[in-house]
């Protein structure tokens, strides 16, 4: 039985918590000491856990120094923290498994990949979208299987986010926080899985992620409240000759599921968490269309680590020396943009929806399936508020330093 330590239990911490029950529902696990800066918020919480034996910690630097029989250490707190508490576990001989992303910069998840390197720890990322079986079916099919090498990848995200979600805490929609980078956009955050996913289906190994070798990105902002982007269009290079294209967005009319298009060599396809259809060339279709237990899961994250360290299976899905070919492509979108660019007001609606007010741009959902058939960045099309910015190459790049964004 492995026994874990989380830091941070509140926001998705409750998903690392709820995955470690699952664990010890069948006995491979014991979920041991949390740590939880806040507690008034989360005492409801905290106190439950109390009472099941579970020890509590004010200070997340205490459950090291304290419970050192952990075998694995899960952080899930904002994105700027990340690096240090990854590194400083790692270096105490924990195993960690991190948030994701993995952390903002190049030369921080540089130094995170030194710390495993030296600690010989298991580090990984929870992308929990790479789990699925729609995916894990699609990566089969792709390079040497039936789909054959792919040439372009398109993400869409299509989501909606209200003012109560940049309310949310004090690093929403920053850029830095406390002289820390935090880049909160939905890059960096909340479908910094899509960004993962296309990577990964760039590459042909299964647990890997293509290496990005050049990145054109348009950054917009339409929330008046927030310092990143809401809004953007990229395109990425690869060293494995795969074009990307990804379109993520929180202002929309109507919120939907993310999704990827695939243009193989032998056919087509669509991903989605939930199922995967493929047009091949030859006239043949394949479909899969899957209920929760078949979609990529936290969970399924969870008894992976728990697989790799009880010796069932032998990698991780999401490897932090992987994570550093996601980040690179992250920051070079910002380095690309340079700046980002507000979306003048004519193009916007603010409007009260429920609790909360909602930010739309006008037509944007056309906009982006538009610029996705096409293969195009929004400046390209022509759209009135867009603005051209020029490639960035990550050859040599090794350092974040952007001051203002």
């Amino acid at each position: 039985m492995l026994k874990f330590g989380t830091i941070g239990i509140g926001g998705f911490g409750r998903t690392h918590l709820s995955s470690i029950a699952t664990l010890e529902a069948d006995g491979s696990a014991l979920l041991a000491a949390v740590a939880e800066v806040n507690y008034d918020p989360n005492k409801d919480k905290i106190e439950e856990l109390r009472s099941r034996g579970v020890k509590y910690y004010s200070d997340w630097h205490q459950m090291l120094d304290f419970e050192k029989g952990l075998d694995v250490v899960t952080i899930a707190t904002p994105l700027h923290l990340h690096s240090d508490m990854t590194i400083e576990a790692l270096r105490r001989g924990f195993n960690v498994l991190c948030e994701k992303s993995a952390t903002t910069t190049i030369q921080e998840i540089d130094a995170m990949i030194a710390a495993q390197k030296e600690s010989g720890k298991l580090c990984a990322i929870h992308f929990q979208l790479l789990t699925g079986r729609p995916f894990r079916r699609l990566k089969e099919l792709l390079f040497n299987g039936r789909l054959g090498k792919p040439k372009t990848l398109v993400g869409i995200g299509l989501w909606k986010r209200q003012d109560i979600y940049f309310a949310r805490s004090r690093w929403a929609g920053k850029f830095k926080v406390d002289d820390r980078y935090v880049l909160d956009g939905p890059i960096n955050n909340a479908l910094a899985h899509i960004y993962n996913n296309l990577l990964s289906l760039a590459c042909e190994g299964p647990n890997e992620l293509a290496k990005p070798i050049e990145v054109k990105a348009e950054l917009y902002r339409a929330h008046p409240q927030i310092e990143m982007e809401d809004v953007a269009s990229i395109h990425v290079k690869t060293e494995s000759d795969v074009d990307i294209y990804f379109y993520p967005t929180y202002c929309v009319e109507t919120h939907k599921d993310p999704w990827i298009e695939v243009e193989a060599e032998n056919g087509k396809a669509i991903w989605t968490n939930k199922s995967l259809k493929i047009e091949y060339n030859d006239g043949e279709n394949e479909e899969m269309l899957l209920d929760a237990s078949g979609q990529g899961s936290s969970q399924k994250i969870f008894q992976n680590i728990v697989d790799v360290l009880s010796g069932n299976a032998e990698e991780v899905y999401s490897p932090l020396a992987e994570s550093k070919k996601l980040v690179s492509a992250q920051n070079g979108a910002y380095y690309s943009s340079k700046k980002i660019v507000t979306i003048p007001d004519e193009y916007i609606v603010r409007k009260e929806e429920g609790v909360s007010i909602s930010t739309i741009v006008k037509d944007l959902d056309e906009i982006i399936l538009r610029a996705a058939s096409e293969r195009k960045l929004f400046s390209e099309l022509g759209v009135p508020w867009a603005k051209g910015t020029e490639p960035f190459s990550l050859e040599g790049y090794e350092r974040f330093q952007l001051e203002e964004i």
